[in-house]
């Protein structure tokens, strides 16, 4: 397969923008879902991303960049420059000597995310390059530019029910998904709490288990072999392990979690070396 670089990238939000006062919910009856706000009332408070290749070697598979684009008491509008242009600068640095292909990854961004600071960089004036001027970062059906891998294993809405979970699809992974206790209904407060590094790293624990997906889903398409994916991931978990898990304690209880086996498909196949169940 092509060599492509991937931007996993994942937010943390609360319903607090300046025109979030315009949205008022209808009355729910008993035993009916909340309404979920609309895309113009979030605020952005964190935003976190893994950027890294694949290709059809080892060697094109490279862990290039993790972090968490917020800081602490940062402003909505620096981490929205900060993550365009972060990401803006690698999309060009990937694409400067050859054409290259490149996605931004999300869990069901295409409904939230990538509207989400879309809409917020409009309020703060800021060009999103990649995204309005690809050719395919938009378009449902495609995953260059944009993969959305909710919608792509949801099969573009054709599934009954609700939409996979990102939880369920963690968990079918060997990942924790959510870690005990901390989910996106605790970010309002956290932030109220002072709790900017705990969100920050909270949103790490997102976009790193994205990273660990995307391989999963080449499998899954046939675009590598079980072999590969197998060296990608033992690759690919203890890089991302080493560089996070002294930075705070949610990423280390996140990799303490992992089931290795699991994520390296250990369980009905001939044991690779060097696996063992974490």
């Amino acid at each position: 397969m092509r060599k492509r670089l991937y931007l996993a990238y994942d937010l943390e939000t609360i319903a607090q923008s300046e025109t979030a006062h315009l949205w008022v919910p209808k009355p729910v009856a008993e035993g009916e879902k909340e309404q979920f706000p609309p895309v113009h009332t979030w605020q952005i408070v964190s935003c976190a991303v893994t950027m890294f290749t694949i290709g059809e070697s080892l060697e094109d598979c490279q862990i290039l960049k993790i972090g968490a684009i917020s800081q602490p008491k940062d402003t909505e509008e620096g981490i929205v420059r900060r993550f365009i242009n972060s990401t803006t600068l690698m999309i060009d640095k990937f694409t400067e000597h050859s054409p290259g292909d490149w996605s931004y990854v999300t869990w069901n961004g295409r409904q939230f995310d990538n509207l989400v600071m879309a809409s917020r960089a409009f309020r703060y004036g800021v060009p999103w390059l990649p995204y309005y001027q690809s050719r395919d970062a938009r378009i449902r059906y495609k995953t260059e530019g944009h993969w959305d891998l909710c919608d792509y294993l949801y099969d573009f809405g054709a599934a009954m029910g609700d939409r996979p979970s990102f939880q369920s699809t963690c968990l079918k992974m060997g990942m924790p998904g959510k870690l005990e206790g901390v989910n996106g209904s605790n970010v309002a407060e956290m932030i109220k709490s002072d709790r900017h590094l705990d969100v920050a790293a909270y949103n790490m624990c997102d976009s790193l288990q994205m990273a660990l997906m995307v391989p999963r889903f080449l499998l899954l398409s046939g675009d590598i072999e079980l072999s590969f994916y197998q060296e990608i991931q033992r690759k690919f978990y203890g890089e991302l392990k080493t560089r996070t898990t002294d930075h705070h304690p949610y990423l280390a209880q996140l990799f303490d979690k992992i089931n290795l086996r699991e994520l390296m498909l250990k369980g009905s196949v001939h044991n690779a070396e060097g696996a063992s169940n974490q």
